[in-house]
């Protein structure tokens, strides 16, 4: 697998941040040299030097359980995707959603008895595979790949 346009548009409205190698002029004669390493956010116009070099820097799914901090909001993203879906779908029989970091499953939990595993991440319903991207996290599996840094907390 190759970083690709299509595992980046997803995020261009997110503000993610990027890694990539700085060219430092250094040594006599002057040399290049890509020894450091900058960080930048990843706009319309610089996406496809992300493509060729840089590395998304990206949430792994195992921390839905986790807090984090979007714009300086500090929440649980399952439970807020949880919230989320009480409000948009209030008469839905689903009364809980979790994240098995374990066994990378969303588990859905409903009222009727019968209980959902979605093993597949293009299962989910549209709005909460946005909001993973709006949040930053590895949709695409891109970490395990060596093809985007897993962020730092």
């Amino acid at each position: 697998m190759k970083l690709e346009l299509k595992h980046l548009a997803p995020y261009l409205n997110s503000s993610l941040k990027f890694q990539h190698p700085v060219l430092i002029w250094g040594g006599n004669p002057p040399e290049p040299s890509h020894d450091e390493i900058g960080e930048s956010e990843m706009t319309i116009k610089n996406i496809h030097d992300v493509i060729r070099g840089g590395m998304p820097i990206l949430i792994p799914l195992s921390h839905l359980h986790k807090e984090i901090e979007i714009n300086g909001e500090k929440f649980i993203p399952i439970e807020r995707i949880n919230e989320l879906h009480q409000k948009m779908l209030p008469l839905d029989d689903i009364e809980e959603i979790t994240y098995d970091h374990e066994l990378d499953q969303l588990y859905f939990d409903c009222s009727d008895g019968i209980d959902y595993w979605f093993t597949d991440i293009l299962t989910w319903h549209y709005w909460m595979v946005e909001k993973l991207f709006e949040w930053h996290f590895d949709v695409f599996g891109l970490i395990n790949e060596g093809l985007a840094i897993a962020i730092k907390n």
